[in-house]
């Protein structure tokens, strides 16, 4: 009975610190009203590069709704798994999991209407290589949205992440313009790139 009991306890403790941890990172990153400055509408094809284990997938899911699809995309297979579990509990269907490289995240060309990263672009081990495949799979007038921490607005564990001169220099080797970098949130940034379009000559 105590053993039982013990077990129990356990549990209850394990469920609640993910709740509580959830609600923390949901306070922190304001995920609906960064869907809604992003403008993810139902129907779109949304890939995430570096999804892990579904956080930010889940809230893409809903937001896109049946007509639409979020790849999630990462390098490590165990966390694809269990998004997959996780996607499947909850009854989202409109989930699909992909297997990228460090350099190629693996999108089919013009497939995406959004890519997004999420407190990934800073771990990237070649972040301009991945920036140039990543174009490939955008639709015309599609868009990268870059969140991540900015070091020089939240210094706790700032060596870890790259300052906004290092993520906009990143981009323009990559060859994106980012129209808009959004500073709403308490200790993040949100990058809004575009591929950089070659100028017509007549």
């Amino acid at each position: 009975m105590r053993r039982q009991l013990t077990s129990v306890l356990c549990i209850t403790l394990m469920l609640g610190t993910a709740v509580w941890a959830q609600s923390a990172r949901d306070r922190n990153i304001e995920p609906q009203r960064v869907l809604d400055s992003l403008q993810v509408r139902p129907g779109m094809v949304v890939g995430e590069v570096g999804a892990g284990r579904g956080y930010f997938t889940m809230k893409l899911a809903r937001r896109v709704g049946p007509a639409g699809r979020v790849i999630a995309n990462d390098i490590d297979k165990s966390s694809l798994k269990t998004l997959e579990r996780a996607a499947s509990a909850e009854g989202l269907e409109n989930i699909d999991v992909l297997l990228g490289g460090e350099a190629d995240p693996k999108f089919k060309p013009q497939s995406l209407d959004l890519a997004v990263m999420v407190y990934v672009f800073h771990d990237l081990t070649r972040p301009v290589a991945l920036m140039r495949q990543l174009k490939e799979a955008l639709k015309p007038g599609a868009v990268v949205a870059i969140l991540d921490r900015d070091p020089e607005r939240y210094a706790y564990d700032s060596n870890h992440f790259m300052k906004r001169k290092a993520i906009l220099g990143k981009l323009d080797e990559a060859g994106f313009d980012v129209e808009t970098v959004w500073t709403f949130l308490r200790r993040d940034n949100i990058y809004m790139a575009r591929p950089r379009t070659l100028p017509q000559h007549e």
